[in-house]
């Protein structure tokens, strides 16, 4: 029985966001130590599949540390040196091999590259002979630093991200069959030197993106030495020399690894033009959800301020066009603002209040705005996930208000959270089939839940540090020339 350790630390940073990520928001969300990981068995989430497919192979997983926190600023420094300084305090002296689970784009503030960072530590400390496997997010920036380092890598496969626990599953099958082996693997990264918008990287039907997958599966099936191939459209929204698509393949050839990642990486190059569509204005969306009133439920996505992109989560942009347009029988949110809850909470329910709401952490994008409301209902803001995406794990909005104003009902919370669950609105009162419209802070990930209960669903180009809009933002260490911003690229 061989000994495997766990370790998993996740967070997509927006490096244009400047609300920093400390040990706080990580422990409001999901920070556990040793046998306390067993908490995420049968949970959607890679730890889960990673304990799922050891304990069949009677292997002994050595839980070490989790942590993760929703997309947001860089991560603060002190939490990073906290967390290698738990994980190596923690880890046993008798390792066989190493499971990571990272998002892969994840930066710590003064360091780019964190996750390599902490895959060279473990490098470090066990040497190479210790096979090292990781999962990653299908949006990480890979690095050459742990293409180099790392002996396995396996992505997710769909968005909305729904195969969590499965790609964990992949992974620690990566891992046995790598000990089953006994040798060595190889690791091929191809850069596609491209900026992919999120908006057209579904994983479903006749999309560009489900035909990379199909590729890679393709290239999986009829090489035998290629062990896993994994696509990455990348994170664009953090300004790092890394940042890009990528094709990233381990096998036990290097030559083979590095043709068929390669190969890949010049077909989703080729697509790069399907990926980045047009998207209706903020005006545009809301002149079509009008246009569709009484025809069923149309959601609307605010992702450039949603928490999916890095948003702050505070912006009034939507707030303020919805209400200039008399548009009634919405909901709107999640808004962070705990100033705001507060004065609810002051208010008291069925009370009116007069309050100057949003606009306070993204300040370049937004500015405060004055409402009159209704206070309808003050909630712990405690849920449990039902959407497919990460089913079953729990959610704590801290204190959170809904404010009827103008025929909207504005949900406000303490806590920058996720807007893709109807379970949020439901968990304070709001059935999302009995609105006209549901204006979210959230990208594509929302498809996953709102789908199937929706009429049309829109996806929507507004201001905040998650914008799509890549020329606006002031980019400074990005490699250069790439698509979209650089006229003059070719594909190596």
């Amino acid at each position: 029985m061989k000994n495997i350790a766990l370790i998993g630390l996740k967070q997509e940073t927006n490096t244009f966001n400047r609300l920093e990520t400390t040990i706080d928001v990580f422990r409001s969300q999901e920070l556990v130590v040793g046998n306390e990981m067993q908490k995420l068995i049968g949970k959607e989430i890679e730890i889960g599949g990673f304990y799922e497919v050891l304990n069949k192979a009677r292997m002994n997983p050595v839980p070490v540390i989790f942590a993760e926190a929703s997309p947001g600023g860089p991560v603060a420094r002190e939490f990073f040196h906290y967390f290698k300084d738990m994980m190596v305090r923690s880890l046993d002296a008798k390792i066989d091999a190493i499971l990571l689970a990272l998002h892969g784009a994840m930066v710590v503030s003064g360091e780019d590259d964190a996750q390599g960072d902490l895959v060279e530590l473990l490098r470090m400390r066990y040497g190479p002979a210790i096979p090292i496997v990781a999962t990653f997010d299908f949006h990480a920036n890979m690095t050459e630093r742990m293409a180099r380092l790392l002996n396995g890598v396996v992505a997710y496969e769909t968005h909305p991200h729904v195969d969590q626990e499965s790609t964990g599953r992949r992974g620690a099958e990566l891992l046995l069959r790598q000990l089953e082996e006994k040798g060595s693997y190889s690791i091929a990264l191809a850069r596609v030197p491209a900026l992919l918008s999120p908006h057209n990287i579904r994983t479903e039907a006749n999309t560009p993106m489900a035909a990379m997958i199909r590729l890679a599966h393709e290239a999986e099936r009829s090489n035998p030495e290629v062990r896993s191939v994994s696509i990455f459209a990348g994170f664009p929204n953090a300004d790092t020399p890394d940042t890009a698509a990528s094709v990233v393949v381990t096998a036990r050839d290097a030559s083979v690894a590095n043709t068929v990642a390669g190969k890949l990486a010049r077909e989703m190059w080729e697509k790069r033009h399907e990926f980045n569509p047009r998207l209706p204005n903020m005006e545009e969306a809301i002149q079509e959800a009008r246009r569709l009133k009484g025809k069923g439920l149309v959601v609307v996505c605010e992702f450039a301020d949603g928490i999916g992109q890095g948003g702050a989560t505070d912006g009034t942009a939507v707030l303020a066009a919805l209400i200039q347009c008399g548009m009634e029988n919405v909901a709107h949110g999640p808004l962070a603002d705990p100033e705001t809850v507060r004065a609810a909470i002051e208010a008291g329910v069925g009370n009116h209040l007069d309050v100057m709401v949003g606009g306070k952490i993204d300040t370049d994008n937004f500015r405060p705005l004055r409402i009159k409301g209704k206070v309808r209902l003050i909630s712990d803001g405690k849920y449990v996930m039902k959407s497919p995406v990460r089913k079953g794990m729990p959610v704590s909005m801290g204190r959170t208000a809904v404010i009827r104003t103008e025929g909207i009902d504005l949900v406000v919370t303490e806590n920058r959270v996720a807007g893709y669950d109807p379970t949020l609105f439901r968990s304070v009162g709001i059935e999302p089939t009995d609105k006209d419209a549901m204006f979210i802070k959230q990208g594509t990930l929302a498809q996953a839940s709102y789908l199937p209960i929706t009429h049309k669903f829109i996806l929507m180009s507004s201001p905040g540090w998650g914008t799509t809009e890549y020329s606006a933002l002031p980019y400074k260490r990005v490699r250069r020339p790439i698509y979209p911003l650089d006229e003059d690229v070719s594909f190596p």
